[in-house]
């Protein structure tokens, strides 16, 4: 329960305009940040590539779907703003969009939160009010490190472990160990990427060359990586949370396709009952899990964190039954998951959301973000 001080402060809040940002290369920002910051400079601000800058740029009413109403998404500066409002007010009401920070104090809601994102948004006139406390925090909680933390709380709420943990490695001769001691193949995972970047899949039960000089260039970088064994995983999901005021609850759950390096294909579009029960189907205890979870992320994340984030989660065979893996990643931001999953909450839509360049739209998929000159989302059947 907070205090008379913090209700206060949380309505003060309430008042004030809140604004969406669309920054997806924020995992590359922290992974950057990080590295700088082992070579003394704590504060260096990544400069994105031009894709991810045209993607950012693309897709920026995408937060219009999750956004609170009365809100404002921003988009990027030099946009035609009268046109995006036009296309969004044909497809959602109570958002608008706007191109200027506001100079007075706002709630700030952007993908995630980085150093850079933070000196962007200064330089562009946003007042320092509007800027949280705790984002070194955030940027510690983005690391993959942290599912190490989720795995043992779970496994101690819930009295067993539910599958073979992830492990911190620092050194190439930990990650020598760890390759001969899964013989069918492991996973190594940068600490910081997104979307199924930043991983090496091994089949192999030895060290390849190209393998020691990726993992060995990430150690240097960053300090370490994550080891994982490899599942014979028969689906993908998430549950998409949403931390306000000191409360975490439920925002939706997601199922997803990656492709066979584990880059991010798509998000099932569809009601949160009906993924809700694809994924009960497959594995019974999946609500006990989720119980258990909750409680840990809200022990986790600051109480002064008001944002979503989403854990990734998989369900593998394990001989005649279904395991899971209910800490693959903690995404401590936005997620296309949580798109999705308010895709088809919020707008009755069915189908596989999906990120495309514009010449590749067919007649039956449906546009969420204004078709530009270059990606699109959509939703197209299943």
């Amino acid at each position: 329960m907070l205090d008379a001080a913090e209700q206060i402060h949380v309505n003060d809040r309430r008042k004030q305009p809140v604004v969406y940002i669309f920054n997806p290369d924020n995992d590359l920002a922290l992974a950057h940040e990080a590295m700088m910051s082992r070579r003394g400079l704590p504060r260096a601000v990544y400069t994105p590539k031009p894709r991810a800058e045209q993607l950012a740029r693309s897709l920026a009413l995408l937060p219009a779907w999750y956004a609170a109403p009365d809100s404002s998404v921003l988009a990027p500066v030099g946009s035609d703003v009268e046109g995006l409002q036009q296309w969004l007010n044909r497809h959602l009401d109570g958002i608008t969009v706007t191109d200027r920070v506001p100079r007075e104090p706002a709630t700030l809601r952007p993908w995630g939160w980085s150093n850079t994102l933070i000196s962007k948004l200064l330089s562009q006139g946003a007042s320092p009010l509007s800027i949280p406390s705790n984002t070194q925090r955030l940027a510690q909680l983005s690391s993959r490190q942290l599912t190490m933390t989720v795995h043992e709380r779970l496994a101690a709420a819930l009295g067993h472990t539910l599958c073979p943990m992830p492990t911190v490695l620092s050194s190439l001769d930990e990650v020598k160990h760890f390759i001969t001691s899964h013989q069918s193949g492991c996973y190594f995972k940068k600490l910081w990427s997104g979307s199924g970047r930043g991983i090496y899949h091994t089949r192999e039960a030895s060290a390849t060359r190209e393998l020691l000089q990726w993992t060995g260039g990430e150690i240097a970088r960053c300090g370490a990586v994550m080891g994982e064994p490899t599942f014979e995983r028969i689906m993908d999901m998430a549950v998409e949370f949403e931390c306000r005021d000191g409360k975490v609850t439920i925002a939706g759950y997601s199922i997803f396709h990656v492709d066979s390096h584990d880059r991010w294909q798509g998000n099932i579009v569809d009601k949160k009952d009906n993924l809700h029960e694809r994924i009960t189907t497959r594995y019974g205890d999946f609500d006990k899990v989720v119980a258990a979870l909750s409680g840990i992320i809200a022990d986790i994340v600051p109480v002064d964190y008001n944002g979503h984030l989403g854990v990734d989660m998989l369900l593998f065979r394990e001989g005649e039954n279904i395991g899971i893996d209910p800490c693959v990643e903690v995404n401590m931001r936005c997620t296309m998951g949580l798109v999705a999953a308010m895709l088809g909450e919020r707008c009755n839509l069915h189908g596989r959301l999906h990120i495309v360049p514009r010449e590749e739209i067919t007649a039956s998929d449906t546009a969420v973000t204004p078709p530009d000159n270059h990606f699109v989302a959509v939703v197209s059947p299943l």
